[in-house]
């Protein structure tokens, strides 16, 4: 046949795979083909496989001058730039005489805009086509259409992301070029805009079909991505595609059926064919089923450890959320399950760490193992000795006669055998970090073992002593000093209350709460005061309510015993001191406590403001009614303690420990071995002496805050601290920055006042610089006044921040510029004022070659120093090294 005479189409395209089956098909008929693009070597590449060529031409779209005549022409445009679609048809308008060819507009239904739409030209002999999601051999992951995105992620990420709301039309490429040729040469929809569609598909049922060929495949939903907008006023084809028919051809395509017409860069092809080759699905391989057998079995082998390790991980964590809500017996068996598949793993990997190469992933295998072997271990012994503390406990706050003795020993050994546990793990890990194990090294740097087993072994003499702490042969008294930090003072808050309580038998007899105003009324003769005392607080006289003006709190506590016999003639075995966050956090797990003489609940979001509106309104030095109030509170709060299920009074002895290791509640015994203990753990309170060592530079610094309006302003102060240390061959400089912010409402008057006689400690051997405030624009030099305390300096001065203001007070010192220096080791101690929380800190330390064996939670800057932000619920320590 002469090939003039045959239908002559011109293909405006590039080649992507739709036109590749367009023109193929069209050849298949019989068609003279003549393609106009602008990428002629990659239609050369993709159609180099036809050895007849005399039905077709490849002509550059720049290189082409004259206008063709043509019967028939197709336009594919957006297939693989989806933002040259309408560019390319526009081009496209140009080439051809419209009056005398059918003409089939092809897009992608995600290139829908009805602007653009709007602004073509829709004759009786030109059809609009917007195609759904087409799948097949050949598909082009390169292009930016939606479901070559898909593909890609599902290849190299093993995911499907896709916007809430997004549904698919999955279309077999073969079946959408079948219709788009028909119409072509039949009665199409000329003239219309027409979507070609198929089956509407959500995103689960598209995940799950291809779940059959990559079994761990995730799916995720991204709120932020927009949802496709769909083709609207339109007719609409569908077609009947088979979604795991077409899945199924596309990945075959690109797993072993790259032709050479079509054969991606030899790069890109290795990589399909290596990530589709491990997928999980049977119809990849065609490996024989004897083979397939040993790499199971090899498979399971080498994986064997890992799946052990995982669920016991898995099991224990389970123990943990068992133990917390109380299930005791539960807790125990799973620790006990987890445990024993714990052993199991790190056997295995005992035996496989020997295999050279992959020796050293096994043996990361094996302690990790062995660390949840001990972890489990430490679950075992932890259930019971939870359960024996939290009945010591009731029976202590109980009616009921018991044997405190015989409670304590328990409480003993169970903390003997945590110390064993501890220690054993501590040594497991030191030994498998000294052999350059990863993960060791990473939990020495995230678990401070010294710190527990200083917990334990102290917590261990502490319950050896509980018996005569409980007066089971003598009654115990203690002075109780409820301190309201909304009026911040040295060791936490005002002492507005104390009370006083009393242990017989081991069983809490009798508490007794009195206003301190009542008590200093009863004081006789004068007793000078502390000077700022005496000039800012304005008190001729020193008095119990002011007794804690020693940051030290075993020095306030025996100054406030000291007042105590004078005013009442009331002697005590020890002082607690506590302020108003453990409360707060114990009314958390216990929930409202109803006062019915009050008929009121107190709850942790309303306890300042119902105490202070019950302690403070109408209240007038004499009267009961604040004393009254915070007995009530106070025996009813006992009282609901020992009513708690397990996970709460779990709670509760959370917020105990959290309140002692944040100074929130402080304690001094006149028993030596009984406060050694507390003290080794900094639950004294006491301003300590830092040490680190031989050949190393102790540094410390402390903020004390003490407000000396008489109002409780400090409910609406923000603070925040910054720490700055440079080291030298002789000498260390600082600056520390604190800036409080007064959020109080000036409308409150002199009770949003914040007057502050604010206190820095710092070693006994500094030089004080300077003290410098600022106010906006306004700087102010302040005169510090320094005084000498046991192992450090003071250095204190007055500041005032009116309501709605904002202060920085700068320090500026500089310390060991005597004999003490050069030094090999630094260390530096932050020590956090009782009664404050979580203040945000920020620290920096720089300087003469402190730059190995840093402290892992400092962050190494640009600046060659070291620096570290948190906040500051507890002391802090950090040690470097030259």
């Amino acid at each position: 046949m002469n090939p003039q005479l045959k239908p002559s189409i011109l293909l405006y395209s590039d080649a992507n795979f739709f036109a590749i089956n367009i023109f193929e098909n069209l050849l298949s008929k019989n068609c003279v083909v003549n393609i106009v693009t602008n990428d002629v070597k990659d239609w050369k590449n993709k159609t180099s496989h036809l050895s007849v060529n005399n039905k077709f031409s490849i002509v550059d779209r720049r290189n082409l001058r004259v206008t063709g005549q043509y019967n028939y022409a197709v336009f594919c445009g957006g297939f693989l730039n989806l933002s040259s679609a309408y560019d390319d048809y526009f081009d496209f308008t140009s080439l051809i005489n419209f009056d005398k060819a059918k003409i089939l507009l092809l897009f992608p239904s995600e290139a829908f805009d009805r602007n653009q739409v709007d602004k073509i030209n829709l004759s009786n002999n030109t059809a609009l086509l917007f195609v759904g999601d087409m799948l097949g051999p050949r598909i082009n992951l390169e292009s930016d259409l939606l479901m070559p995105r898909l593909l890609s992620e599902i290849l190299w990420k093993r995911k499907i992301t896709l916007a809430v709301g997004e549904v698919l039309s999955p279309i077999f490429v073969a079946d959408a070029v079948r219709v788009v040729v028909r119409w072509l040469f039949s009665f199409g929809p000329y003239g219309k805009v027409t979507l070609l569609s198929g089956n509407q598909t959500s995103g689960d049922t598209f995940w799950v079909a291809n779940k059959k060929y990559f079994e761990n495949l995730e799916l995720k939903y991204d709120l932020k991505l927009p949802i496709r907008p769909a083709p609207k006023n339109t007719e609409t084809e569908i077609i009947n595609s088979n979604l795991n028919y077409s899945l199924n051809e596309t990945y075959n395509w690109l797993k072993s059926s790259f032709s050479k017409h079509s054969e991606p860069p030899v790069e890109k092809k290795e990589r399909i064919k290596k990530i589709i080759d491990t997928t999980p699905d049977k119809k990849w391989g065609g490996t024989p089923k004897k083979y397939k057998t040993v790499i199971w079995g090899l498979f399971f082998l080498f994986a064997f450890p890992f799946l052990t390790l995982f669920m016991s991980l898995l099991i224990s964590f389970m123990a943990y959320k068992s133990f917390i809500s109380g299930k005791d017996n539960l807790a125990r068996n799973s620790f006990l399950a987890s445990r024993a598949i714990a052993v199991v793993s790190e056997k295995e990997s005992v035996v496989l760490g020997y295999i050279p190469g992959v020796g050293r992933i096994y043996r990361e295998a094996e302690f990790g193992a062995g660390i949840i072997r001990e972890s489990n271990s430490i679950g075992i012994h932890l259930v019971p000795f939870v359960r024996d503390m939290t009945q010591m406990i009731e029976s202590m706050l109980g009616n009921k006669v018991y044997d405190a003795v015989a409670g304590s020993q328990k409480i003993e050994s169970g903390i003997a055998i945590l110390y064993n546990d501890i220690v054993t793990t501590k040594t497991m890990t030191s030994v498998a970090s000294e052999k350059n194990i990863i993960l060791a090294k990473k939990l020495l740097s995230k678990i401070d073992f010294e710190r527990l087993i200083t917990l334990v072994s102290n917590g261990r003499i502490i319950a050896g002593t509980l018996p005569e702490m409980l007066g089971q042969d003598t009654s115990k008294t203690y002075l109780l000093l409820f301190e309201n930090n909304m009026e911040l003072r040295p060791t936490g808050g005002f002492i507005g209350s104390f009370g006083l309580v009393t242990f017989e038998k081991g069983r809490l007899t009798d508490l007794t709460v009195n206003d301190v105003y009542s008590a200093d009324g009863q004081l006789n003769g004068h007793v000078e005061p502390p000077l700022p005392i005496k000039n800012y607080l304005g008190e001729a006289n020193w008095w119990l309510r002011d007794s804690n003006w020693d940051p030290d709190f075993p020095t306030s506590a025996k100054r406030a015993e000291w007042f105590l016999d004078k005013e009442l003639s009331k002697r005590v075995d020890g002082v607690v001191a506590i302020d108003l966050f453990p409360i707060k956090e114990t009314l958390k797990s216990t929930g409202p406590i109803f006062l019915s003489d009050y008929n009121m609940d107190i709850t942790a979001d309303n306890l300042y403001e119902k105490t202070q509106s019950e302690v403070e309104n109408n209240f007038f030095p004499g009267t009961h009614k604040k004393a009254s109030f915070l007995t009530a509170l106070s025996r009813n709060l006992l009282g609901e303690v020992t009513k708690l299920k397990p996970d709460q009074k779990l709670g509760v002895l959370n917020a105990s420990y959290n309140g002692l290791n944040g100074r929130h509640i402080q304690i001094y015994l006149h028993d030596n071995t009984q406060q050694e203990a507390f003290s080794s753990l900094g639950w004294d309170g006491a301003v300590a002496t830092p040490t680190c060592g031989a050949d190393c530079y102790a540094d410390m610094v402390g903020l004390v805050e003490a407000n000396v309006g008489m109002n409780k302003v400090n409910y609406f102060i923000q603070r925040n601290i910054s720490f700055d240390a440079t080291v030298s061959d002789n000498k260390i400089n600082h600056k520390l920055t604190l800036t409080i912010k007064n959020t109080a409402n000036p409308a409150l008057g002199p009770s949003s006042r914040y007057k502050n006689y604010l206190r820095i400690l710092i070693p006994s051997d500094s030089t004080f610089t300077s003290v410098i405030s600022y106010n906006g624009n306004t700087r102010e030099r302040l005169t510090p006044e320094p005084t000498e305390a046991k192992g450090h300096k003071e250095i204190g001065v007055l500041v005032e921040i009116l309501a709605g203001n904002t202060k920085d007070i700068e320090f500026s010192w500089t310390s060991g510029t005597g004999e003490t220096l050069p030094f090999m080791n630094y260390g530096l101690y932050i020590r956090k004022q009782a009664g404050t929380d979580a203040d945000p800190i920020n620290v920096n330390i720089e300087g003469m070659g402190l730059q190995t064996n840093p402290d892992p939670r400092l962050t190494l800057t640009r600046q060659g120093g070291y620096s570290y932000n948190t906040t500051l619920v507890q002391d802090l320590f950090f040690r470097l090294s030259r």
